[in-house]
């Protein structure tokens, strides 16, 4: 087991700003999750399921990189 190194970030969607934890791999590519939390308190406000608003997260941090 390998502890990877990473980083909390805030990523900006169209529904809100996230947090979440950017992971770098072993061979340098990098993966995004999302922080539980900060998931719900968006899904709560804005009433989007989760599914939906982790998809919006994954898809504005792509976007980016």
């Amino acid at each position: 087991r390998i502890e990877l190194a990473r980083r909390a970030v805030e990523i900006d969607t169209p529904h809100g700003r996230v947090a979440a934890k950017e992971a770098l791999l072993p061979d340098g590519t990098r993966r995004l999750m999302p922080e539980y939390e900060s998931l719900a308190a968006l899904a709560e406000k804005t009433g989007i399921p989760l599914l939906e608003l982790s998809r919006s997260v994954l898809a504005a941090w792509n976007g980016g990189h």
